[in-house]
Order: structure tokens, then C-alpha cells, then sequence
């Protein structure tokens, strides 16, 4: 196999050129470092890397897929001596320029007419190869992999709580600023629209109100009108990462179900959050957080919906279930999200020992604090705002 390096048609100027990003070369080595030992480990000359998330991991954030496209551009080879970008000539120049600058990746380019597999097969042909999706005789590392990219850095935790702000603000600023009668469509691209000038990626935006959220605990956003009161939810991707947040709002008056399947909520994700801890069995972490369901009368009311996952460089790492065996990774993020009768709240949270660190503060926005054991944990609040003139 022969490398190149990248040549442009005109060089750049200094602006355009990144500055050289020491802790992000010196994690990418460390990172290529591991996947070595794998291949040590199970007698491998290389290893393939075509999945999203491990395209991002290796590279401590670059991005494979062109925004909104969600297909993947390029794949990386991994050798003990090299690592390898696999892509057509027409995509290298971003991905060297804005995505792997100074990273000491090399490059085999192709002709965008040609089918990337070609690529592929050609670089694993004849070699003993591990691989990140099933494919044929290959090694599925998938498992493995999936294992070494759960757990954050500090330089990727610093990352995270600039976006949890970012992510928090874009949130509750379209819950304070939508119109009643803007359809969930509408405030949908509302939040979009903040999340994207934030540098935040929008992977799931969801807006659901007016009763409709206790039929539809997932979906779509509808043409329907938004008048009493809106479920507010978003997970995002930046530098590779991903988190999310959950905000409820109501204009005037709130109806007795709605706040008391509110208060379940906050203390669902209160005790759920408290023992989200490194170390701590996720299942027996999942048996205290249904306890509160039967406490309150609801013992099955979790069962309607998805209520957490660990987020990471893929959006659902691990979901969260009464049968998950593994423990929280250390410095893992953890996204809850109770869901009673369709109202929801939702914050992200770092597992870490001893304890957690929320990361989605709200700004100015309501909060409860909630007695779970001997500590009071605050979680968001339901949003009332008045009903403007002539929208009642």
C-alpha cells in the first residue's frame, strides 16, 4: 500500500490554518496506541474503522459525514505504524483542512466515481484484519471499541460543559420566546436554528404539547398547534460528543395531572441522577429509579418510553434497561429523561466517583429541589408564562 500527502491548488493563508492543537495530537496518538494493543491482542495486522463514532473517537472529534448527510465520507486504516484516511479526492481537502489538520493522518484518496469499498478491500487484502462493522472473515472489534470510547477525558469534559450551556440556553430560550400557535414544526426550527448558530449539530429535536406527548412518547414533529403547553427535546453532537436536555412549558394555568405527573418526573431523574455514579450497576441504579414510579402509584408507567441512555461519540451508547448488567463508566454521560404521561424532564449528567456532575444547567429558568436521601438535588422546573392577549 502507498500513502500520499495532501497537495492543494493554491496555498492557504495563515487564518485559514488551524492552530496546531497539542492535546488533541498527543490524545489521537494514545488513542491509536490502544487500538494497537487490541490488534496485539487478538493477532491482527490492521484495523478498518468505517462507523461514525469510531471515526470520530479515534480522532477526538473530527467529522466523517458532510452536515446533514449522515453518511460517512471517509474510513480510517489503522496500522501499528500508521494511520491511514480512506476517501475520494474530492472529500480530503475539508477533511485535512477542518477536520484532521496536524493530526498525523495520512491519506489514499480514490475518484469519487469509484465505490469506497473498492478502497477498503484493496487496503485489507491479504492482511489478518479487525473491524468496527461485520463484514466477512474480519475480526468485530465492535464490542471492544465501544468499550474504550465511553469514557471522557478532561479535555473532552471541558468540551462538554461548553456545550451543555450552549445546549441548555438554545433550549430554554425557544421555550421562552415561541409563539401559542406555532405549530411543533415551527418550534422546531426555531431551536434548530439556535442550536446550528451555537456550533451544535441538531440530532433529534423534538417538540410535542397540548396532550398529544401522552400518545406519542416518540415521533415526529406535527403540523398541530402549540397552545397550553409544549415538551421541549434535543440531543446535539459537537466535536464528536453528544448530549441532551429535556424542558417542559405551559402558558397560564397548569391542570393538576400535568403537575403531578411533572413532580414524578423531577423525582425520577432527582434519584436517578444521584446514582449515576462510576462504578454503580446501571441495573440497580434503573430498581431505585422505578422504586419512585411505585412509590407515587405508577409502577409501570416507564414502560411507555425510553427513560435514559449513555450518550458518547454515538448517540445511544447504552440504553438504559432493567437488564443492563455493565456498570457506569467512569466519566460516562448519562442522559435522563423520565417520562410520565408524555411530560418530561431531562438533563445530562457525568458519572463520575462518589458522584455526578450535571452539565445541562439551566440559565434562568425555574428549578425544584428535591430531597433524595440526605442531599437536595435541583432539577428544572416547569416554565409558566402568561397568556398573551387575543391567543387564549
Amino acid at each position: 500500500m502507498t500513502t500520499s500527502t495532501i497537495e492543494f491548488d493554491s496555498p492557504r493563508s495563515s487564518a485559514e490554518m488551524p492552530a496546531f492543537d497539542a492535546g488533541r495530537f498527543e490524545q489521537v496518538s494514545e488513542r491509536h496506541a490502544q487500538i494497537v494493543t487490541l490488534m496485539n491482542q487478538y493477532s491482527l495486522d490492521a484495523v478498518l474503522l468505517r462507523d461514525r463514532a469510531n471515526f470520530s473517537w479515534v480522532t477526538t472529534g473530527g467529522e466523517p459525514c458532510p452536515s446533514g448527510s449522515g453518511r460517512c465520507v471517509a474510513s480510517i486504516l489503522v496500522t501499528p505504524e500508521a494511520r491511514v484516511v480512506l476517501c475520494h479526492d474530492s472529500n480530503a481537502p475539508w477533511l485535512f483542512d477542518k477536520e484532521l489538520s496536524e493530526l498525523g493522518f495520512l491519506v489514499k484518496e480514490r475518484p469519487w466515481t469509484e465505490s469506497p469499498c473498492v478502497l477498503q478491500e484493496d487496503v485489507c487484502r491479504g492482511r489478518q484484519m479487525g473491524i468496527d462493522v461485520p463484514n466477512g472473515n474480519a475480526r468485530n472489534l465492535s464490542e471492544e471499541l465501544q468499550s474504550l470510547r465511553l469514557s471522557r477525558s478532561d479535555r473532552e469534559l471541558q468540551s462538554l460543559r461548553i456545550s451543555g450551556k450552549k445546549l441548555t440556553h438554545a433550549v430554554e430560550a425557544t421555550a421562552r420566546g415561541f409563539s401559542p400557535g406555532d405549530s411543533e414544526r415551527e418550534i422546531a426550527g426555531q431551536l434548530s436554528h439556535r442550536l446550528w448558530k451555537q456550533g451544535l449539530e441538531p440530532i433529534q429535536v423534538r417538540i410535542c404539547g397540548d396532550g398529544r406527548e401522552k400518545r406519542y412518547r416518540t415521533g415526529g414533529n406535527s403540523r398541530d398547534a402549540v397552545m397550553r403547553h409544549a415538551v421541549i427535546r434535543a440531543i446535539v453532537r459537537k466535536d464528536g460528543l453528544h448530549l441532551g436536555s429535556t424542558r417542559t412549558v405551559v402558558f397560564g394555568q397548569c391542570d393538576e395531572t400535568l403537575i403531578e405527573n411533572y413532580q414524578l418526573a423531577s423525582f425520577v431523574l432527582a434519584t436517578a441522577m444521584r446514582f449515576t455514579q462510576f462504578g454503580f450497576r446501571i441495573e440497580e441504579t434503573w430498581r431505585k429509579a422505578a422504586r419512585i414510579f411505585e412509590k407515587f402509584g405508577q409502577p409501570d408507567e416507564w414502560r411507555r418510553a425510553p427513560q435514559a441512555e449513555i450518550l458518547g461519540y454515538a448517540p445511544q451508547e447504552i440504553v438504559i434497561t432493567p437488564q443492563e448488567q455493565r456498570t457506569f463508566p467512569d466519566r460516562s454521560i448519562c442522559y435522563w429523561h423520565p417520562n410520565v404521561g408524555g411530560i418530561e424532564v431531562g438533563d445530562s449528567v457525568i458519572a463520575r466517583q462518589g458522584g455526578f456532575e450535571k452539565i445541562t444547567l439551566s440559565e434562568n429558568w425555574p428549578l425544584l429541589s428535591i430531597r433524595s436521601g440526605v442531599d437536595n438535588i435541583n432539577v428544572p422546573g416547569i416554565l409558566i408564562r402568561e397568556v398573551p392577549p387575543g391567543s387564549a
